[in-house]
């Protein structure tokens, strides 16, 4: 499994299929310095390994002696060093091997890891849940005598305890970069419960699906979606633009969360289509933005 060593303080850290490290708590590897970034460098597995890149840091990511290009990205092999910020801030690939599916207690914070492929909770010595993947394709968690699927960032009660799933995705996510579809390839069908408190999101390429679990920001982009499929009729130029003033008072939100939530929704297309960055179309200079995209579905749960 993919390991991680800071350098001055020994601690190792388990990777999941995306490690993010900066000075925001929420990160999977957070540093306590002003001279590092809030989301400072990333590393990801890929079909040909760990990828480690620079966030648009203001201090960088420094990588066999040179300072990384910002959202540059480069192969990361075991036993190789970086820093980021300042050379303190060092850490090692000391386990190059693919991520493993895990689960974070939302109470302790405690982390536990699959072991031959099996990620079992809450303990050994309790093994209430059981989640593998399935043969199908997917990951299901067994449940005493039954069984179901489950997604990347679910959360799974135990005990009265939440389990937030980190799940290695299965499917687009396998590709190369150099062969990961755009997303002019892929259709994005929303699966969306009753009280649309869940937004569930397929990316659909060819026979593959990979399925991205609810998250805060899919509602924004269920919305630009709706608005995508209400202007059908449209001139393809003209279709799904949304103000963002009128956007945020659709969302209930303001305009400093919503970039935060624009941000965060490209981010999760990053592993699967080549032009994340494209998912939400803000032209320069403008207000209005929109899914980059027509080919969506939207589907009740």
């Amino acid at each position: 499994m993919g390991k991680l060593k800071a350098i001055e303080s020994g601690e190792i850290h388990v990777l999941g299929k995306r490690c993010r490290i900066g000075r925001d708590a929420t990160c999977d590897v957070p540093v306590e310095d002003e001279r590092v970034s809030w989301d400072h460098a990333s590393l990801r597995w890929t079909s040909r390994g760990w990828e480690l890149r620079d966030n648009g840091s203001r201090n960088g990511t420094y990588v066999r002696g040179r300072q990384l290009e910002p959202r540059e990205r480069v192969a990361l092999g075991e036993g190789e060093t970086f820093a980021v910020g300042v050379p303190a801030h060092g850490f090692t690939l000391i386990d190059a091997g693919p991520p493993v599916a895990r689960a974070t207690c939302t109470t302790s914070g405690v982390v536990r890891v699959a072991v031959d492929g099996v990620l079992v909770l809450p303990d050994d010595d309790r093994a209430a849940v059981s989640v593998l993947e399935a043969s199908s394709g997917g990951w299901m968690a067994a449940i005493e005598d039954a069984s179901r699927p489950v997604v990347d960032r679910e959360i799974v009660m135990v005990d009265g305890e939440g389990w937030e799933l980190d799940l290695p995705l299965l499917g687009l996510n396998t590709k190369s970069v150099a062969s990961l579809p755009t997303l002019a390839d892929v259709t994005l069908r929303f699966r969306v419960s009753r009280n649309e408190d869940d937004v569930y999101i397929d990316v659909i390429y060819g026979d593959s699906t990979a399925v991205l679990g609810p998250r805060a920001c899919h509602y924004l982009l269920l919305t630009l979606a709706r608005a995508r499929l209400a202007d059908a009729g449209a001139s393809p130029g003209e279709r799904g633009w949304v103000d963002r003033d009128e956007l945020c008072r659709m969302l209930r939100t303001e305009p400093s969360k919503l970039a935060v939530d624009v941000y965060r929704a490209r981010n999760r297309f990053e592993e699967l289509v080549l032009d994340a960055v494209d998912v939400i179309v803000r032209p320069t200079g403008t207000a209005q933005l929109r899914l980059g995209t027509d080919r969506v579905e939207v589907t009740p749960l």
